[in-house]
Parts: C-alpha cells; structure tokens; sequence
C-alpha cells in the first residue's frame, strides 16, 4: 500500500486543443470567402497600371489616392487566407515528450501481519492504516503501531474494518455478526451494533449433538473408515467383525464376520443407497445387498493385507490397502480387477473420486497424496509436502479442481492443491491431528476433524475459524456426511 501520490501531466501528446474556426484577434474581420483573391491581388499590386476604362488622375487625384491607401492601409501586406498551423516553437520552452510513469519496484515499506486471513485492511484520510489481526485492531501512523480493540473470545474474530469519511472513527466488524464503532482519536467505543437485523452467524451450528450413538468394540485406528452414511439415510458402523446400521433411531446388525476374516477395517455405500462394501483384515472385500441382507459376492485375489479404504466410482469399487496397492473393482463382472495403481510405499489410508469421476485421490502412510487419471491410468501428481500419514480427502464441491488434504499428528496441517496444474494453493497448521474433512455443499466452509477431541469448521479461502464443536471424549477417527 502506498501512500504517495503520483501526478501525470498531459500524456497524450497527439490530443490538442480544440479552438474555434476563427483565431480571436483584435479586430472584426469581415468573412471575404465570397471575393476573388486573385483579382483583389493583382488589382492591389498592379495600381500604377492603367486601365483601358480610366482616364490619367490629376497631380491632386493621385495625391488623394495615395493618402486614401495610407489610411486604409493598403499599402502593407495582407492576410489572404487562414490555416489551422500550430505554433511556433518558443525559445526557452522545452516541447514536452511523454515518458511512463516511474513507479517503484521495491514496496516503501513492508508490515509483518501475523494471523492475517481476511482482507482486513483500510487506510484512512488522516493517513493512518488499521489492520484487523485475530481478534484485534491495529493502527500504523507514522511508523508507530498502536492497539485500537482487543475483542472478546464471545465476539469471535474481527471480519471487516473500514474508516468512516472524517477520518476519525472507524467501524468493526465482528464474527458473531455485531458491528462496532470506534472512536480512533480516543480510543473510546462509541456505538455497538446499530443494525438490529443483522443475524448471528453461527447460530445455524449447534454446539450440542443432536444425538449420540454408544459404539462399543469400534477399533481406534486411525488408518480405517468404519463409518459411513447412505443416500437412504442409513448409518453403516464396523464394529469388531459385524456391520451395524441405524436407520430412524433403531438398529439392526447386517453381519457377521469368522473370527478368521476380521475384523471388519472399512465400510462404504454404494451410490444407489443399497448395496454395501465391507473392508476385512484378511485383505477380502465383500458386496452385501442391504435391503435383503444378502451377500452378493466377495472380492479376492486384489490384496494381500487388510483394505482400510474404500470408495466408489458409480460401478466401479476403488480399494486401497496395507500391500500399498490401490484396485478398482468391477462388481458386475466375473473377472473384477480392472486396474491397479502402484506409487505409494505404504499403506493406502484415504481415497475419495472426484465428482466428474475423472480424478482419483489417494493418500497414505509414506506422507503422500497422489492424483490418478481415469481415462488413462497414469498418475498426474505426486504431493509430498505432508509430514505425516494422510487419511482426510475433500474434493471441493464448487470447484472440480480444488483437493483439501489433511495430515496426521506430526504434520496437522490442511492443504489445498489444484489438481489441473499440480500446485499447491494454501497450507493452514490446525495444531493437532487431522482424521476427516467435510466441505460444505452449499457454503464456502470446510469441516474438519481432529486428534484433540474437536470439530473445526473454517471458513474457505480465508480459513478463518468459524466454530469449534467439542462434545468427543477422545480423538475424532472419522466423519461423514449424510447424502442428499
């Protein structure tokens, strides 16, 4: 931001001045476009020739004919005709030559801005900069810093500052949709929030559950997804080595497993609200129908360890394992591998298809995230900025492009990638361990899940905390969401 003014005089040098069709002189000039100049010449430079019309002056006629000429001022040269000509060059007066401006490449003057997320930057008239940092408002003046406000944690995070036009107060925005209004020359809050209408913005999250499931015997493992809800409103759980669904408040047990298959490692809907996968320890997948509680067939021969993720691509089963192999499955066909990805070392944790189906994501335990091609089977992009496993994948909803990945407790850390050119967007630290991300369908918000008991909900780009939900004992394995 730069104070300075900068001032251009007339760049355009091919632009002039507009004048009139006739020059302002101090006397009226009578049009003459009707006389012929050509004769008016020759009738004024050849008087001494005598015409065959006339007879010889007198001595006193030609006396007075020349006095007549003196008088009218005939004898000095005349204008005969006007044309638009600039002016002559002056001397002593530089033509001026139009150069670009000069600006600087280097900034005048940097300020370090920790916790700056939104765009929370407003100059004022007085030439005085405020600055909202977390829950606090800065002003610079002069070189000097200065602390305005220090809200309340119940006020949430500063959102907007602007400076009203006398330059002396300004007016602040809040995160639970209160605005207030500072007196910056005494530091004084004058009016708080005037606007009666303005709604508070999280009051749509409630920070109890609305209700709660006991899930005895489920496996605290961070690697596995044992939870899942279904288009039908079905809630699918893997506890130990049976499948539970709880569906308008009751339950029923799905199946089974041989103490020798389980226990069950993950769970995941098919698209039609129906059908079911199930992840076992002894590397098996199994195809149950839900409605009739029937098994429709078991996939083996892919894997050699547990599979520990599952997703699908409308008929296509995708499953990552221990054995670092991801496999997609077609469950309509005998022979049901129809593609294997080789890249990660390790476990395979996470795996979530884009909405458009063209792009896979994967993560594991070896810190990486991969981008698979659909169409061609080929890897895309290898992501190896986390520093712990990554299970939590989002694909964001209004924009196909746009990946959220989370990392474990030694990285902690959101990630944003664009998967079109491989870069990498933004990189926020959460502080604790990142099991699940969730984004939001109908807002700009992400939802993510942590190692310290809590849910986080952010704001996206800005990634400014919306809310925490804490009501879990302990670490939060995974979240979903229900299907619309």
């Amino acid at each position: 931001m730069d104070a300075g003014k900068l001032s251009v005089r007339s760049p355009w040098k091919h632009h002039r001045r507009r004048t009139s069709r006739y020059e302002n002189l101090d006397r009226f000039i009578p049009n003459r476009s009707a006389i012929d100049f050509d004769y008016a010449h020759y009738a004024l430079t050849c008087r001494n020739v005598k015409k065959d019309t006339t007879s010889p002056c007198s001595p006193w006629g030609e006396a007075y004919r020349e006095r007549l000429a003196e008088a009218c001022n005939l004898n000095r040269p005349w204008i005969l005709a006007f044309r638009n000509k600039p002016p002559a060059k002056l001397f002593g007066v530089k033509e001026f030559s139009p150069s670009p401006p000069n600006f600087k490449r280097a900034p005048e003057r940097t300020l370090d801005l920790p916790n700056y997320y939104l765009n929370l930057v407003d100059w004022g008239v007085g030439n005085t900069l405020a600055v909202g940092l977390g829950n606090s408002v800065y002003l610079w003046e002069d070189g000097l810093s200065s602390e305005l406000l220090s809200a309340d944690e119940d006020n949430g995070l500063v959102t907007s500052v602007k400076w009203a036009p006398d330059g002396r107060h300004i007016a602040v925005g809040f995160n639970n949709a209160e605005v207030e209004y500072w007196d910056a020359t005494t530091g004084k809050l004058s009016v708080r929030s005037p606007w009666k209408h303005h709604r508070r913005r999280t009051s749509r999250y409630e920070s109890a559950p609305e209700r709660t499931l006991d899930l005895p015997n489920l496996v605290n493992d961070y690697y596995l997804s044992l939870v899942d809800w279904g288009v039908g409103n079905t809630l699918a759980v893997g506890l130990g080595n049976s499948v539970y669904l709880w569906e308008d408040g009751l339950s029923s047990e799905l199946l089974s497993a041989d103490e020798d298959n389980g226990p069950v490692t993950s769970v995941k809907w098919a698209p039609n609200g129906r059908h079911i996968a199930v992840g076992f320890n002894n590397a098996e997948v199994e195809y149950w129908d839900a409605t009739t509680g029937q098994l429709l067939r078991t996939l083996r021969g892919g894997h050699e360890a547990r599979v520990g993720s599952l997703d699908w691509n409308n008929d296509i089963l995708t499953t990552g394992s221990m054995d670092s192999l991801i496999i997609n499955n077609d469950v309509r066909i005998r022979s049901h591998v129809v593609e294997t990805y080789r890249g990660h070392d390790q476990e395979v944790c996470g795996l979530k298809w884009s909405t458009s189906g063209d792009q896979l994501a994967s993560g594991g335990n070896d810190n990486r995230v991969f981008i698979w091609n659909l169409s061609s089977n080929q890897r895309l992009h290898r992501f190896s900025e986390h520093t712990a496993a990554v299970k939590a994948l989002a694909w964001c909803p209004f924009q196909s492009n746009l990946l959220a990945s989370g990392g474990g407790e030694r990285d902690s850390c959101i990630k944003f990638w664009n998967t079109n050119t491989g870069a990498r967007l933004n990189s926020v630290d959460t502080g604790s361990q990142v099991s699940s991300l969730l984004w939001n369908r109908h807002e700009h918000e992400l939802l993510s899940s942590h190692g310290d008991n809590q849910l986080t909900l952010w704001k996206y780009p800005s990634m400014v905390k919306l809310k925490e939900l804490r009501g879990h004992s302990s670490r939060v394995l995974q979240m979903t969401e229900v299907c619309c």
